[in-house]
């Protein structure tokens, strides 16, 4: 697959290789005989089903990093990976490359591409899909059946193979994606939405109805435009303006069509890491540029050997692009309804069916080990510190004018007048390089990351508001965790320190704090477990948000402003607003009027505040109690 795709809303090998070496063929040797065309055994007798077996594991057949059904981040490995197997790659790869014939045939494969060996491999296919444990799978149409002799051919073969698909995945498996091959048969040779032929586009767009149409079917979640073959090979015979009109109109096309069938979604962009490379960028820099455009889709997970110059299509398997990749998809809040799916081959020497399960096993504990990394840097919070102190200085009033777009030129000409010279602290760029270097092991609460010093120029709030900002800041800011945790006895000392250092910096703003009354509702700013040290505030403009909630937590949460944690997406207004995360619904509130200048914000994106839940009701603080390992111990 390529970069540019868009979606519609879319180890240690240390067993004895004798035991791989003598695993059981699928087949008969004579194919003829024992493995005919009906033949429906088992394809992979020697392979179990893919447990978790733990870092200690020197299996080749388990996994060490990802264990599908725990819990990181308040969410299950499995719903942030979403992993997909690539038919194309999987169960069609040859080993072929530019300079050699294939290398390999699996013992299933009888040499032709008829309908009765298309649908050979779909058994094949899931039977490889529930041995390794995962929901999803994705397919080129043209991969799981024959092209006929003419479109209706190819149309009835595709049914007949999709019909079995349909029967064998059952309730519990479905696509996450299907999509149109239109670069393979001759006829796309100058591409299909920006061919000069007519005919050629209008065989392309009956290619890609027919694909949207069994997807849907199928259950699938997305819909992939890959245009393998558009564009230009010299602009001298190109009317470039014209064949970028025609494939507008083509997807414009796709959309109208797709609400017909009632397949719901948007575009999106899936990026392919392989690709980012060799366009000179890193796979975390283009996951970046799609996530804050609200772009980011889905991924094809994959890397390029940095030695060559093409499309390698390799299992990714370095952790600390793991773990950038990772830092993205959190900070996306996931990838749903995309997904991961391994757009990589097996090496052309890897010619055993074992080697199949062995690659994506890989695969998936790399990038499950980077999501560890990411709940480890998370959890520590100082790289989320480094990136705050960075941008402090447009914490403060004037900042806040400029990201409003209010701030004009005269205004930035006066403070720079005013200021003088600015000093600039150092960016600290090779101690965040280190993450590459971090193991999952490495990053644990008890041995924190070291946390450099960033000289910024010292804040001076420039109006009462903010002086009572500030103040409320140094009231929760301590360089060692709070006394206030130290037992459950404490708790409601606690609670009654903390609200009296409130009510000093909040009296004379929202007026007196009434208790709430027996019955009444409550809404709460959530802040779980035990270090105010990490509370700040931040004002943007006038307007201001409280996140609030409706039910006890059970877990950490980060958000900042405007955009809330990676969790959080949701529209800012004077309006009530209605979040949910992890089946726990929030609300938001546009609270300027309230706070009048104070509002709390998490140190960058990801990261957890912690220590204090405050409840907000028409127009005062009503009550504050306290977390502790997830439970409420204190309420008044």
């Amino acid at each position: 697959m390529k970069t540019g795709k868009f979606l519609v809303f879319i180890l240690c090998l240390h067993v004895s290789l004798a035991v791989i070496a003598a695993s059981p063929q699928t087949c008969p040797a004579n194919i003829g005989k024992g493995c005919g065309d009906d033949w429906e055994g088992e394809f992979f007798p020697g392979i179990p089903k893919i447990k978790y077996e733990g870092p200690s594991s020197k299996s080749p057949l388990a996994f060490k990093w990802y264990n599908g059904e725990e819990e990181i981040l308040g969410k299950k490995m499995k719903d942030w990976m979403r992993f997909s197997v690539a038919f194309w790659h999987t169960f069609r790869g040859t080993g072929g490359d530019p300079f050699g014939a294939p290398t390999k045939m699996w013992p299933w494969e009888d040499g032709t591409n008829s309908v009765a060996m298309a649908k050979r491999r779909m058994r094949a296919n899931f039977e490889f899909i529930d041995k390794l444990g995962v929901e999803l799978w994705c397919f080129h149409d043209r991969d799981i059946a024959p092209d006929g002799a003419t479109l209706e051919e190819s149309n009835a073969n595709l049914d007949e193979v999709v019909a079995l698909a349909k029967e064998l995945q059952g309730k519990k498996i479905h696509p996450l994606w299907g999509t149109s091959q239109l670069f393979m048969h001759p006829r796309y040779m100058h591409g299909g939405a920006t061919s000069s032929e007519l005919g050629v586009y209008a065989y392309a767009a009956a290619q890609v109805k027919k694909a949207m149409e069994v997807t849907h079917y199928l259950g699938g979640e997305n819909y992939v435009f890959w245009g393998g073959r558009e564009g230009y090979q010299t602009l001298l015979n190109t009317d470039m303006e014209r064949e970028l009109n025609h494939m507008a109109r083509f997807l414009e096309a796709a959309v109208a069509y797709k609400k017909k069938i009632g397949f719901n979604g948007e575009f999106k962009l899936n990026i392919e890491c392989n690709h980012a490379t060799l366009s000179g960028h890193s796979c975390h820099h283009e996951l970046e540029t799609a996530r804050i455009n609200g772009l980011l889709g889905n991924i094809d997970a994959n890397t390029g050997d940095p030695q060559i110059g093409w499309d390698t299509d390799q299992f990714l398997t370095d952790i600390g692009e793991a773990t950038m990749v990772m830092l993205c998809v959190v900070r996306n809040g996931g990838l749903a309804p995309g997904g991961f799916n391994f757009d990589a081959k097996l090496r052309r020497e890897s010619t055993d069916v074992e080697d199949l399960f062995i690659a994506h096993i890989s695969g998936m504990d790399t990038l499950a080990r980077g999501l560890r990394n990411v709940a480890k840097l998370i959890e520590d919070g100082s790289l989320a510190e480094l990136v705050r102190k960075r941008y402090q200085s447009f914490d403060t009033e004037l900042g806040a004018l400029i990201e409003a777009g209010k701030a004009d030129f005269e205004q930035l000409e006066k403070k720079a007048m005013e200021w003088g010279e600015p000093k600039v602290p150092s960016a600290k760029q090779e101690w965040p390089s280190q993450i590459r270097t971090f193991t999952a092991s490495s990053l644990s609460s008890s041995s924190p990351l070291p946390s450099p010093t960033l000289n910024s120029p010292p804040q001076q709030p420039s109006s009462p508001l903010l002086r009572s900002s500030s103040r409320l800041h140094r009231l929760f800011s301590t360089a060692s965790p709070s006394p206030f945790f130290s037992t459950a006895g404490s708790a409601k000392a606690a609670a009654r320190s903390v609200w009296e250092g409130l009510g000093f910096c909040l009296k004379d703003l929202i007026g007196p704090f009434d208790s709430p009354s027996k019955g009444e509702e409550k809404w709460g700013l959530c802040l779980l477990d035990c270090s105010l040290r990490f509370l700040v505030t931040k004002k943007l403009g006038s307007s201001f948000l409280v996140l609030t909630m409706l039910e006890k937590p059970q877990f950490s949460i980060g958000f900042r402003w405007v955009r809330l944690s990676p969790q959080f997406q949701v529209a800012i207004g004077f309006n009530v607003e209605t979040v949910q995360y992890n089946n726990i619904k929030f609300q938001v509130w546009d609270l300027g009027f309230l706070l009048a200048g104070i509002g709390f914000v998490g140190l960058g994106e990801a990261v957890e505040l912690e220590g204090v839940i405050l409840w907000f009701t028409n127009g005062s603080i009503y009550a504050l109690c306290l977390a502790l390992e997830g439970e409420e111990i204190a309420n008044f």
